[in-house]
């Protein structure tokens, strides 16, 4: 089974799209760069960057955001005219790659018995919510406690699906999931 970026779940709803791209838009946290972006369908020219560029700056100023955020198609080489004109504007720009592997395939073979994958329940939700805050204070502490009430909102919502990873008891990793088995692209 092939698996692209479109399996993976994203927290902001489409709030305008053409044949160019799609704008997503997330209102309950918009300081959160992955969920407020503008996503190319296919390569813009760079006059249809720039038009792209000027479409998302007014609407995020509008909005009191701060960022402005871009996904370029998937496996397509960034036109160099396009590459020179996000280093001549000082953006910060790097490559998503996804990977899709069986826990047997990792190096030393499966996942070491001291290693437990629990689903979120009332009991270990709050080591949920603390390890995704330790994790997400990089971006702020502003950014995490609204991140983590998105969480708490999820995870009251029959469509979502949380776990969390320990190793030797202590919780490690956490991730969510839709219905359709989409994860957070986050």
């Amino acid at each position: 089974m092939k698996i692209t970026f479109k399996d993976t779940f994203e927290l902001g709803d489409i709030i305008f799209e053409n044949d160019l791209f799609s704008h997503s838009h997330f209102a309950k946290v918009k300081i959160m760069y992955d969920a407020n972006f503008v996503e190319f369908k296919v390569m813009p020219s760079l006059e249809q960057f720039i038009m792209a560029e000027r479409y998302l700056k007014k609407f995020h100023q509008k909005n009191n955001q701060e960022h402005v955020k871009f996904f370029f198609p998937e496996n397509a080489v960034l036109p160099s005219e396009i590459n020179e004109y996000l280093q001549q504007s000082a953006y910060s720009f790097a490559k998503m790659e996804l990977y899709k592997i069986r826990a047997d395939d990792f190096a030393g073979g499966p996942p070491a018995k001291s290693v437990t994958v629990e689903q979120v329940n009332e009991y270990n939700l709050e080591d949920f919510l603390t390890l995704h805050h330790r994790f997400n204070s990089e971006y702020g502490n502003e950014f995490a406690t609204r991140k983590n009430q998105v969480l708490k909102e999820q995870w009251n919502q029959v469509d979502f699906s949380f776990y969390l990873a320990y190793f030797e008891s202590k919780p490690v990793g956490g991730s969510q999931c839709d219905s359709n088995g989409k994860r957070d692209r986050n």
